[in-house]
This record gives structure tokens, sequence and C-alpha cells, in this order.
């Protein structure tokens, strides 16, 4: 699909509810993969690879780092797709180089569920992460849908004119984790464009090793713990929400993902929304369970997603302000003996709205 740029992220963000504030600098973070992934979506290429194929950037231009130079975690990695189908899901993949092509697969990180989207070839979709990574070793992520017409397409933006640095490879299928297996990479011939994938992610520092980067994550630096890096019980019992975020295609509103909070009795949830330009910005902000929650108490209980409220704002122009959603009885209930919650926040204005659609599967290349 071609047209106006389309400006949809779909957030993934690991969001701490204490007051205290933000840990202080543990070390310096580094970005493996390209600094700005997609700087032309109008000339990249989308396809929609078979269910569990893997894909990564084999090979980059000096001073693109794909290999991590040191250890820590990756604490966030973003990938542009254009189009998405219900029941599509991403996976961070850690390897380590063998021989030539052939890779070991060292580890796996959570799946990832990503929302079903008709995009424009720049759609980003960011995940924060907890995955740990040494010195030597790089990054490919994983692709799994439904069978037909299930579908998800990363872009693959146009680098230059071969011979070039550039270059990506895939598994199809991925290996599984501490099985080796030779990759297919992407060779253009004499005269044709070199490609790469759009992905990068941030690895940080991670001292205490217990999977919190030093810079953004951990709140007990050099004490290692499950609690946002600290040992249980040190902190104040506070909810934790993991919050995906997403703003309608041309909107000048803007949820805040690290601004998100929720009251200890879970009657409130609230986010600070940023109004860009001179214009007011008017609408509605909602938010329901990301994934489906037990409705009551026992293992047989039924599991459903759950619409927990919504909010309407209306902010001047270069200006912000935390909209507070207040939480529906019914809901509250179902979401009060939870400590970590995974939320969908949901941001529609009257400037724009989002058009959401399925397309047929198959590989698809477009130019």
């Amino acid at each position: 699909m071609w047209g106006r740029g389309r400006i949809l992220a779909l957030a993934t963000f690991v969001v701490s509810l204490a007051t205290a504030a933000a840990p202080a600098s543990g070390g310096a973070a580094i970005l493996l993969g390209p600094p700005n992934p997609n700087p032309n979506p109008g000339t990249s290429q989308a396809i929609n690879w078979p269910d569990g194929t893997a894909l990564f950037n084999n090979s980059a231009p000096t001073g693109v780092r794909l290999v991590a130079p040191s250890p820590g975690v990756v604490t966030r990695w973003n990938l542009y797709i254009d189009d998405a189908g219900e029941g599509s899901s991403l996976r961070l993949r850690v390897m380590s180089r063998a021989t030539g092509d052939s890779f070991t697969m060292i580890s796996t990180g959570p799946a990832e569920p990503v929302q079903a989207v008709t995009g424009d070839h720049d759609t980003l979709l960011s995940f924060a992460a907890h995955e740990p990574i040494i010195a030597g070793r790089t990054l490919a992520v994983q692709l799994n849908h439904p069978p037909s017409p299930g579908l998800i397409e990363p872009v693959l933006p146009v680098a230059e004119t071969a011979p070039g640095p550039w270059a990506y490879g895939n598994f199809s299928p991925a290996p599984a984790d501490g099985v080796t297996a030779t990759a297919s990479v992407f060779t253009p011939t004499m005269g044709s464009a070199t490609q790469y994938l759009a992905f990068n992610a941030e690895v940080e520092p991670d001292a205490d090793g217990d999977r919190f980067g030093d810079e953004t994550q951990d709140r007990c630096l050099g004490t290692g713990g499950t609690e946002q890096g600290c040992p249980p019980g040190t902190l104040a019992p506070q909810p934790a929400v993991e919050a995906n975020t997403s703003a309608p295609a041309a909107s000048r509103a803007l949820v805040l993902p690290r601004s998100v909070r929720l009251t200890r009795n879970r009657k409130r949830l609230s986010a600070v929304v940023r109004c860009l330009g001179a214009a007011r910005c008017v609408g509605r902000l909602s938010a329901r369970t990301a994934r489906p929650i037990r409705l009551r108490r026992g293992r047989r209980a039924p599991k459903a997603a759950i619409h927990l409220g919504a909010a309407r704002f209306d902010i001047a122009g270069g200006g912000r302000r935390r909209v507070a959603i207040r939480v529906r009885t019914a809901a509250r209930r179902a979401i009060v003996r939870l400590s970590n919650l995974k939320v969908t926040l949901a941001l529609s204005t009257s400037e724009a709205t989002t058009t959401v659609r399925t397309r047929r599967a198959g590989s698809r290349r477009r130019r």
C-alpha cells in the first residue's frame, strides 16, 4: 500500500509505577543496527515471510554495529513493518556466528503480540526487553503468524547499488536454541540494490546480571533482584503495568508510554498525552487488557480481554496533560489481584483515524 506516510506506533514498554527517581546511569548504552532503520519508506520493500522465519542483518557499513562489543542486556528493540494480520507475533532471538553464514541460536525472547494493521511501510513496533547478550553475539527477529490469511511483513529498505556493505539473511524456519544452522543471505546482482532489515536494538550494561538495564530499568544498581532489579520486598508494593500504545495516522496527539501509572487500588489508570503544533488536540484515550485474563479466581475460570475504561481530553497546542481513566468496577475486580498488568492504550482524535484490514497471505515483493 502506497500513499501518505502513516504514523502508527505500537510500542511496548515496561513501565515502573513507583514514584522514586530513575536510576543513575551505569554505563554507556549501545545501538545494534542502523540508527535510522527506515529513512525512506516510499522506496522500501515488504515481504510476507513464512511462519517461523527469522531475519537478521548480516553485514553493515563501517560505524554500524551488528555484534555486541561487551556483555549487557537488550532493553528495547524496534522493527518497521508494512501490514500485519490478527494473531501475528514477534520474538527476539540472540545468536552467535559459527563459521561463514552459520549461526548458533542462543536464546529466545517472549512472544510479542502484534496488532493487525495496514501500513505504508512505516509502522513502527517497539518492544521493551530483558534479554541478556554477551560480546560477539548478534540479534535476529522471528516472525510468527497463523495460516492463510495470516501475515506480517517486515520492511526491507533499499540501501545502495550493489555491490555494497549491507546484506540481510534469514532462516526459514528458524532453528531452536542450541542448534547451529546455515542462513540464506541475500546477495544482489551487480547493479541492483542492496537491502537490510529495518531493525535495531538498544543494549545497556547489566553489572549485577539481573536482566535489568543499568541505565533505564534497574532501580537497585549493584544488587541483583527480580523486582525492577531489586531483591523482593525492597521496594514498596506497587502495581506495575506493561503498556502497548498506539496513535492514529497523522495525529498530533501522542501518548508518552513511560508516563503510564496505575494506582494501588486499581481505580485509576493514567498517562501523559502531548499535543504537537499550535492547534488544540481533542480526542479520547481508551484502555483494555492486552491479553486475556481470568475473570475470576480458579483454574477453570474463563479468560477474556477486558475493557478498562476511557477518558476524553482537550489539550492546548504545544501542551501536555495527564489523562486519567477511571477503571470500570467489573474490570477492577478482575485485575485487583494482579501485581503486573499488560494493557493497550488506544488514542483517537478528531484529526484522523487508523484503518485496519487483513490481506491475503503470501510472499509479496514491492518496489
